[in-house]
């Protein structure tokens, strides 16, 4: 009867505990920026002032934290099990949440305006995800992806190098499952599309606009390729006389076409280009291009970067 009486008044305490561990809130997590390069600069939740980070140095982020890259700044967002995001520059990131849940699985959600390559080989510990853009949400991420979010260069787009991604676009419902080496772009209601490497969605373009020509300039000199919409922009290459070329815009006046160019754009003379393409994107007279590049790259980056932007002796546009 004793020993009867003792477990009742043993359950009636341990109850109560295990009913409060059960609603203990998740707790939040600080994520670990590694800067690579000067031109990093951080902002804390809830504050104004944003201030510069050194080369080298190691800094938590925490919840609502801003960290930003200016035109070659460079950093890793280190999480959990050392799956982290690699920040190209000129990009944003914002960590909304970070926390571990009370079944002890992570929840991360963050916002990108840029251009970030996401390394999570480990996913067993992830329990929520999202990366956040203007035009997309990445709710699953695989082992090697990369996200776009550049408004400028009409880049809202995906990749999966390795493994499946899942992409959810921002005027859809339904979670897109994107393979490995192949991408989707949010300007184009199709399926994800596979890629040759580098996987650049420079090809999702070209695909989506669908517009070919033939260099005709009559000379065996070859179409100059100049790095924006005018003869005062600097020539980047030569397209032979009979080329098959593809066109992914034009400039208001008609007078220059954007073409695709390793990983990223280039313009030449539209009237030495045969082509019948209808409704090109079109963009404003004298336009200079703004491709993607990145100064002094490091060893580590270049692991990262390889699969996107292909080495750099074959793509000197983006290795400066």
């Amino acid at each position: 009867m004793l020993k009867a009486l003792l477990i009742a008044i043993s359950c009636l305490l341990i109850l109560p505990i295990q009913a409060q561990a059960q609603t203990q809130p998740s707790q939040q997590l600080s994520a670990v920026v590694t800067v690579i390069t000067e031109g990093v600069y951080v902002q804390r939740g809830g504050t104004a002032r944003e201030f510069p980070l050194s080369e080298g140095s190691i800094f938590p982020l925490g919840i609502n934290d801003h960290i930003r890259t200016d035109d070659n700044g460079r950093i890793f967002i280190s999480f959990f099990d050392d799956n982290q995001l690699y920040m190209l520059p000129e990009s944003t990131f914002v960590l909304h949440e970070f926390s571990t849940q009370s079944d002890e699985t992570i929840t991360l959600t963050g916002e990108l305006n840029g251009i970030a390559i996401g390394q999570f080989i480990d996913n067993s510990a992830l329990g929520a995800f999202n990366l956040i853009t203007d035009g997309l949400t990445v709710t699953q991420p695989s082992a090697l992806f990369a996200v776009w979010a550049v408004d400028d260069s009409q880049l809202q787009a995906a990749i999966s190098a390795e493994g499946d991604l899942g992409v959810e676009k921002s005027d859809q419902g339904d979670v897109l499952n994107i393979p490995s080496e192949s991408g989707i772009l949010t300007y184009f209601d199709i399926d994800a599309v596979m890629l040759n490497p580098p996987f650049h969605p420079a090809q999702l373009l070209v695909r989506g606009i669908d517009c070919m020509g033939i260099v005709a300039t009559g000379s065996n000199e070859g179409l100059r390729l100049r790095s924006g919409a005018a003869l005062d922009y600097s020539v980047v290459d030569v397209f032979q006389e009979r080329q098959e070329v593809s066109i992914v815009g034009t400039t208001e006046n008609g007078l220059w076409y954007r073409v695709p160019f390793l990983t990223g754009f280039a313009w030449s003379f539209s009237n030495l280009i045969i082509a019948d393409c209808e409704g090109l994107p079109r963009l404003p007279n004298l336009v200079r291009e703004r491709n993607e590049s990145i100064q002094s790259v490091t060893d580590v980056e270049l692991t990262l970067l390889t699969p996107f932007y292909g080495l750099p002796n074959d793509n000197p546009i983006f290795y400066q």
